[in-house]
C-alpha cells in the first residue's frame, strides 16, 4: 500500500473573493498498489496534520501490511 499527501492551493478567483484568502488544502490517499484501488481518500485544511490523517487509515490496514509513506514522513506505527 502507498500513502501519499499533496498540498493544493485553490487557483479559483471566486474562492479568493468569497473567502478573502486562498485556502490551502491537504489531500491524502491510501492506495492498494497490488489491486489498483483507493482504500481511503481524505481532504483537510492545511493545518490538519499528516499524522492525524494517517491514523484514520489504520482501520484500512491489517497486521503484516506494508505501507510506504510519502517522502519525509518520519513516523512508524507498530500494529503488533
Amino acid at each position: 500500500m502507498r500513502l501519499d499527501y499533496e498540498l493544493l492551493s485553490s487557483p479559483e478567483p471566486h474562492i479568493l473573493k468569497w473567502l478573502g484568502y486562498m485556502p490551502d488544502v491537504l489531500l491524502s490517499q491510501l492506495y492498494d498498489v497490488n489491486n489498483n484501488i483507493t482504500l481511503g481518500l481524505q481532504i483537510g485544511i492545511h493545518s490538519t496534520g499528516e499524522r492525524e490523517m494517517t491514523i484514520k487509515y489504520l482501520n484500512k490496514t491489517q497486521t503484516g501490511d506494508l505501507v510506504i509513506y510519502d517522502r519525509g514522513f518520519g513516523f512508524i506505527i507498530n500494529r503488533s
